[in-house]
This record gives C-alpha cells, structure tokens and sequence, in this order.
C-alpha cells in the first residue's frame, strides 16, 4: 500500500466528538466521509479513510466509523489514534438514534508531520496563503509584514489573459497587472500634501540580460497622480512594436519613479517610450532617477503636443520633471518638450545621446530606422536645463539642440523659441544648436534661447559646412557661450570656420571658449547685437576729406573699417552714407575716439565737436592743433537711439581724406 497518499487527518486520539445541542458525547454515533460536496451517507459518493498505526502501517476502515461513549473514533475496539485520507472530503456526523448533528461540505486538514514537511520545501513558502491587508497595529506576524511590503505586479497576474506561451511571463502582455497595480495605490487626484503608494516591478530572474530577458511586455500603460515605482532589474517593452500609440507609459504627474528600464525595439510607430503630461498642466512634479530608455524613436515627451495647435493653450505647461542619472540610448530622440511653462532637467551623470544603434539588418524595421529623421532635443517654447551631463549626436550636420516657436494667443505672453540652459556639460556634436524661421514669428526679445556654461567637448567638422550653432534671424532671444572649453579633433589642426550665425539675437560668445577656430575668431560669428561685452568696438571708420568751416556739420567717414563683430554687421552701427550711428543694442560707458588730419596742419586749428544723442548734446571737446585726437563720452545710449558728431571750425579746415582721419566708437554692452 506504498502507493496510497493519505495525507489528510480525518480524526486523532486527542479529538472529541461532542453534541451539538449539549456539551456530551456522541456516544454511539456514527461517522461518515465523502468526496467534497456530496452525501456522504450514500456509499457511492464515500471516500476510502486509513488507520495510521505507530509503526507506519496504514489500514482501510469501514464506514460508517464508530464514536465510542467517551467521544472518541474506536476500531476493533481499539482507540482510532489517527484517521486519514486522500485530499479534500465531506463528513457528516450523526448522533446514536440517527439524527445529524454536523455537516461538513468540504474540509481537510494536513497531517502535521507532512504539513510540516512542504513547508521545508524549496517550494514551501507556496503553502502559506496570503491576501493584502491594512495595517492597524505593529507588525508581529509575517502576514502584517507582507502587508507593509510594496504592491507588486505580480499580485494582480491573475488579470492577465493574453499568454501567447502560458510558460514563459515575458511573452504575457502585462498590460492589466500593471495597470491594477498602479490603481490600486493611487490617491485619485492631486493632494500636494499626499503621495500614492509605491509598485515594485520585479525582475523575473537574476542574472538574466536586461534587455533581452525577463522583460514585461505592455502594451499602454497610465500612472495616476502621486504613485512611485520601483523597478531596478525589469525592463518594459512594447507588446506589438507595430500598435500606433502616444506612448508606452504616461504619467499623470507627482510620481517618483527609480530604476525604470524601456526597451523600446525600434518601434517607428509609439510615439515616445515616457510621456509627462495630464489635464490642467498635469504630468508636472515628476522626478525620475537611473532609469533608462532604449532603441526608441522619441524617448521622453512634456507637455501636450497639442498645445502647438491651440494657441490658446501654448503658455500651458508640465514643470518640475527631472532626470538625474537617466540613460538614453540609440534613441533617435532624447526628449520632445512643448508649452511655455514646461521646465524640465536632465542632471546628474544623466546620458542624453543620439544614436541609431546597431539595429540588426533582419529586424522589420530595419530599413526606415536608418532614414527616420532624429535629433537629440526638439523643444517647442520650453526651457529645458542639461546640468552635469553628457550631450551627443552621432550623426554629422543633425542638430543636438533644436528650437522650434510655441505659438500663444493667451495675456501676458508671447510667442517663443524654446530655451537650453546648458551648465558643466561634456558636449559631442557637429551642429550643437538649430532655430529655423517659422511661419509663426517669435515676439520674444527677453529671454535667451541657449546659455552655454562651463561646458566641455568635440566640436566635429561638418561635411556641409553649418555653422555650429545657427539661428533664424527671427529669433530675438540671447544666446550665451562662455567659460567653456570646446577642441577639434586631436593631433589635427583647428578646422572650423563657422562657428555661430544669429543675426537678430543678442549674442556674448568668448573666445577662449573655442580652440577649433581657423582664422580670425570674429570672422566666425555671424550677428548684430553683442551683449555682455566690455570694450568693444562697434565702429572703425575713416578717410573723410570734409571741408569744416564755421557752420556746424555732421562729420562723415566714407569708409567702414573692420570691428569686433563680423564684418557683416558694420553698416548696422554706422552709416559712411550719413555718419549716423545707430545703437542697434544699449550702449554703456560709450566712447568715440575721433583722430582729424588736415590737409595743411596748424597748430592754431581749432575744432569743436559734439555728441548728439536724440538730438540732444551729452558731450563737447575742443581740439586744437594739427594733428588732434579727441574722445567724446557718455554713460548710456538706450536701444534704438540714432546719434551723431557735430563739428564747427573756428575757420575753414580740410580734412585729408587718408586712413589716419578717422574715429572708433567703443563700449560695453
């Protein structure tokens, strides 16, 4: 009878079978065991029950079994120590005259010794039941333990119904156990005060390669308000890379989320692997931290991209997300941000690439991935800071830093480019920054649309010869570039010539900054309105052969000379035409050095010479002699001013018209 798995107690020595109308005995009564749900009178629905004897020995009993006068299960006159059978049963128990006292539809209890036994089991911990729970008190049992533990996917598989392979999780869409998951710890709505639980994403093994194994498919995920996850060694991936979707996983804003891993395996149709936004400016106050996205078309997208539609929503915006030591990875985009009150940070180590990847030549989408356009950053109205990180786009003449115009009809606000403030950033790029004209104009003319701070890297050549930050003369908002340290290629020498274009924007950009310069440092840049200067020189000109007698004139040289700026812009400042100057930006601290040569020098030529600024006089000097130089001043000429050199003789004097016969006009702007 080796065979036999008799591993439930029926009754035991110890176990007294009492009245249920009286505490006495059942003397006499009967005993009967069935299959679970069933009579067990009837002797087709009884189930076999054993006698276990000390000596290991297990015995059929008849039925129905015999309850003795003091209560207890007798055999052969003998106490019945231990009575067992196979699995669940019924039992129904009647009293001396035939009357049912008990009816039991379906019970069982393990024999302690074999109970005992599973639990020392690899598997034992199977055996012990469990169902979450509030905590009320102090945990002092296990059960109050597993209740203080984080919500886990896992607790809620059972939802899942699609299982192309009922073995193997991975190939599961997990869609529904994420997603209870998340629900059932979120607060429901926006509570400053208050946070959601916390969802803990397990791996499935250790030791498995993160991105090709133990991965959880999902096909769309939605995390409420207020809810963190932890998730170090899961990876999410989309369940059908071909499903046009916004997104991956969205959240709705508060959410602190560590170790999230996404792959997204080059699918061309989900628009983004992470997406931070929600209705009324939600999505905001999101902070994420080394977590990492792969093989995606856009890794993260703040903000509504619809906003870019509605002007009426552009001053919108999802603020306050961070990444700090986040991953991003043959992606083809970093991050998509849209509205003007969208702030989001990358910090920390966090790496922001780039990058095609090596996308296996079999993969289905292999031949549009090679074509789809990319670009590290498109951010539409936004500022978006990159604090301590790495920035790279490994591919020639595409631009890491794109700012594109956020249309707004709303009080209060304007139309705008996107804004970068990069800070103690390593930089490797050919074509660092990109805003094209628009359609829609930008009304900004306070902000800066890139601050470029003690930043580091490789200024690559570029094939078509961009310059390495270019913007739309549209474009009003400042551009900064100091403090940083930016070389060519090593062992070869400096090779750019084009460095920054950006007519319409006040630009301070330092040469010490860039040691990948060939040629002169100015003849690089391309722009109009310095800004942050000391002591630059705006105009250079010369070769007046004016005749000064004792009317007042405007002194007039025909010739610009080069300046400190590009060449480009000379005829900006100065007319050789008029001999207006213009302040195409403030002016501080203005001085206009002015060099006369007569054609026939004395030392008793006398001239006056005013600066009119607005039409008003804000400074005299007298110059005397045949070979004078003077130096007009003043502290502040606003933007936009038109001023000019007034000069009276104290006879009639010709100037020589040579080079030497000139002025320079200097300040700080």
């Amino acid at each position: 009878m080796s065979d036999i798995t008799a591993n439930v107690v029926v009754g035991n020595a110890l176990q007294l079978f009492t009245s249920a109308r009286a505490f006495r005995s059942l003397a006499n009564g009967r005993i009967y065991v069935g299959e679970p749900d069933t009579d067990p009178t009837i002797p087709s629905n009884q189930k076999v029950v054993y006698l276990s004897n000390e000596n290991g020995d297990i015995i059929p009993m008849q039925q129905p079994l015999i309850i003795n006068a003091g209560g207890h299960v007798v055999y052969n006159g003998q106490l019945a120590r231990k009575i067992t059978t196979d699995g669940n049963y019924s039992m129904a128990i009647y009293d001396a005259y035939g009357s049912q006292e008990y009816y039991f539809e379906d019970m069982s209890r393990l024999d302690p010794e074999v109970f005992l036994s599973l639990l020392t089991r690899d598997d034992g911990a199977s055996t012990v039941g469990w169902k979450r729970g509030l905590l009320k008190e102090s945990i002092s049992n296990v059960h109050q333990m597993l209740d203080a533990q984080y919500v886990n996917v896992w607790e809620f598989a059972d939802l899942i119904t699609t299982k192309p392979d009922d073995n193997k999780p991975e190939t599961w869409d997990w869609t529904p156990a994420f997603q209870a998951a998340f629900n059932s710890v979120s607060i429901g709505e926006l509570d400053p005060g208050s946070n959601g639980g916390c969802v803990y994403i397990p791996p499935f093994k250790n030791g498995y390669h993160p991105l090709n194994k133990g991965l959880y498919k999902v096909t769309q995920l939605e995390v409420p308000i207020g809810v963190a996850i932890i998730a170090y060694g899961s990876t999410l991936t989309p369940f059908n890379i071909e499903d046009t979707k916004t997104h991956l996983i969205k959240f709705a804003g508060m959410n602190k989320v560590s170790g999230l891993q996404i792959a997204m395996n080059y699918s061309l149709t989900y628009d983004c692997a992470i997406w931070c936004s929600g209705d009324n400016n939600g999505g905001r106050n999101s902070d994420f931290v080394s977590c990492a996205v792969w093989f995606s078309k856009n890794a993260i997208i703040v903000g509504d991209p619809s906003w870019l539609t509605n002007p009426t929503e552009g001053w919108r915006g999802t603020s306050e997300v961070s990444f700090t030591n986040c991953q991003f990875n043959w992606c083809l985009r970093t991050a998509t941000c849209y509205g003007l009150n969208t702030i989001v940070t990358f910090g920390g180590g966090s790496r922001c690439y780039a990058n095609r990847g090596n996308i296996p030549p079999s993969h289905p989408n292999s031949s549009k991935w090679s074509t789809a356009p990319m670009g590290n950053f498109l951010n539409y109205g936004a500022l978006i800071y990159v604090v301590g990180a790495s920035i790279g786009t490994f591919e020639r003449d595409t631009p890491s830093l794109t700012s594109r115009v956020m249309p707004v009809d709303k009080e209060d606000y304007v139309n705008s480019y996107g804004r970068y403030i990069i800070e103690g950033c390593h930089i490797e790029t050919s074509f660092l920054f990109y805003a094209p004209r628009e359609t829609i104009v930008s009304g900004d003319d306070t902000t800066k649309a890139l601050v470029l701070h003690n930043c580091h890297g490789h200024v690559a050549t570029s094939p078509s010869d961009y310059y390495w930050i270019t913007a739309s003369s549209q474009m009003k908002q400042g551009i900064d570039v100091w403090s940083c340290g930016f070389y060519g290629t090593h062992g070869v020498s400096p090779t750019r010539t084009k460095l920054l274009s950006a007519p319409g924007c006040p630009v301070h950009i330092t040469r010490d900054s860039f040691n990948v310069v060939s040629g002169d440092f100015k003849d690089c840049n391309i722009f109009l309105y310095p800004s942050g200067f000391s002591s630059i020189m705006l105009a250079n000109a010369f070769g007046s052969n004016q005749t000064i007698t004792t009317s007042p004139s405007t002194l007039v040289m025909p010739n610009n000379g080069s300046i400190d700026l590009n060449n480009s812009a000379r005829g900006s400042y100065y007319s050789v035409e008029t001999g207006l100057f213009t302040a195409s930006v403030e002016l501080n601290n203005v001085e206009l050095t002015i060099d006369l040569r007569y054609a026939k020098p004395n030392s008793s030529n006398q001239v006056s010479l005013d600066l009119i600024v607005s039409g008003v006089v804000v400074d005299t000097v007298v110059m005397t002699g045949g070979f004078p130089r003077g130096t007009l001043r003043t502290r502040r000429i606003t933007k936009g001013s038109t001023f000019l050199v007034r000069m009276t003789g104290s006879a009639t004097y010709v100037l020589n018209g040579r080079a030497n016969t000139k002025l320079e006009l200097v300040a700080n702007v």
